[in-house]
Order: structure tokens, then sequence, then C-alpha cells
């Protein structure tokens, strides 16, 4: 399991991704590569509520640093609980490049 946070609205939110549910696709013209992230949203006070419309995720290979593929997800979360857990299937196009990156390292 690999965590991360970052802040919004001045409150830490986490990332949690499982590396046992990364799961890689060829569907006869294009590679993929399907990750599941989950989401802990933490409200920063009992007064703001806030939407969560689409989530941008970008997938980069950390040694060499270089960027593989990113995509856009639509949310559509409404943060209106203390702390909120949301998971989703992030599909990441895996083209000659990204491929050949990760074949090599």
């Amino acid at each position: 399991m690999n965590n991360s946070s970052f802040s919004l609205l001045s409150r830490n939110q986490d990332i949690k991704i499982d590396t046992n549910l990364i799961t890689a696709n060829f569907d006869g013209l294009k590679s993929f590569l399907n990750i599941v992230i989950s989401f802990v949203y933490n409200r920063p006070s009992k007064e703001i509520v806030f939407d969560v419309v689409s989530i941008s995720a970008k997938l980069k290979f950390q040694n060499p640093d270089m960027f593989l593929s990113e995509t856009v997800l639509f949310a559509g979360y409404s943060i209106k609980e203390d702390e909120t857990k949301e998971s989703d299937s992030f599909n990441f196009i895996l083209d000659d490049k990204a491929i050949s990156v990760i074949e090599k390292y």
C-alpha cells in the first residue's frame, strides 16, 4: 500500500494505492494500466461542504523521472461528512514510449 496526501481547504486529504489491485490490459489496439486509488476527504469545518467534480491523475515513472500517462475521471462526490472515503479505478493509456520505459527499467 502506498500512501500520500495533499492539502485542500487547509486540511490534509489522504490518498492510498493498493499495489495488489494494479492490473494491465491490452485490447488489441492499446495497452492500459488500471490503478484503484482510494481517497479520504476531510471536511475542514462543519460549515463547509465541497464537491469533487473531477479528478486528474498523472502516471509517472519514479526513477528515472518520466511522465507516462494522464487521465481525467468524473467523480461527482459531495463531501458532507467530516470524513468521506471514496475509491475510483483509473485507466491510464500507455503509448509505445511509456511501455518501453516500463520494460527497460
